[in-house]
């Protein structure tokens, strides 16, 4: 071996060495480069989880803000909301108490009331109130602006409410009787109903109520 080697040449050797050479420097570059490349990854990976961290941190109290916002619109809709229908019923009530004035019937010891043409309650008087709500534990404001069926229920109001539309199709009185049930008890009303006009627009069904006979049987 040892004569083989001393039998090689000197440009061979010089060759050897530049290959060598070149194989370990391109090792070595080899390892610089992954070397430079983990150095930058890890500086991106760090820059990343700090720029996240710090807008994450933004974006959860921003959240906050707009939570707390939210909650604060909330409660004032729903005041306002409140406050609407407050007024909506002060108006209706006024509204009630001004058609009654108009047309003398504020104090009459029967039962009045108009309810418009889709069978909302526009008016009543005092002795509907006194008759009828006030056993239930109702006022005038709990009826006003509702319908039969709202009021009264499904199978009443749609009775009610038939007899409402004959008038309104026929143009005659109705002439009837209908059931009230006052506390836990039922009692009929012979119940005259008819159109209401404001000169000659029709504004909705007039009614009164005239007391029969008081029925023992419970409802």
């Amino acid at each position: 071996m040892i004569e083989f080697l001393k039998g090689i040449s000197s440009e061979v050797w010089l060759s050897l060495l530049a290959l060598i050479s070149l194989v370990v420097g391109k090792y070595w570059g080899e390892e610089k480069s992954q070397a430079k490349v983990r150095k930058l990854n890890y500086a991106a990976d760090k820059m990343l989880a700090d720029n996240y961290d710090r807008y994450t941190s933004k974006l959860e109290a921003r959240l906050e803000v707009l939570e707390k916002e939210y909650v604060i619109n909330r409660e004032e809709n729903e005041t306002l909301k409140q406050t609407i229908l407050t007024l909506q019923e002060e108006i209706l009530f006024l509204r009630n108490k001004l058609l009654l004035v108009e047309n003398n019937q504020l104090n009459l010891p029967i039962p009045i009331w108009l309810k418009d043409l889709d069978g909302k309650m526009l008016s009543l008087n005092q002795a509907f109130e006194d008759l009828f709500l006030l056993p239930n534990g109702l006022t005038t404001k709990d009826y006003l602006g509702k319908t039969d069926k709202e009021f009264w229920g499904e199978e009443k109001g749609k009775l009610y409410r038939q007899h409402d539309l004959e008038v309104l199709k026929t143009g005659e009185l109705f002439n009837g009787i209908e059931k009230i049930k006052i506390a836990d008890e039922e009692i009929e009303y012979r119940v005259v109903k008819f159109i209401r006009y404001s000169g000659k627009v029709k504004i909705g069904v007039g009614g009164i109520a005239i007391p029969l006979y008081k029925n023992t049987n419970k409802a």
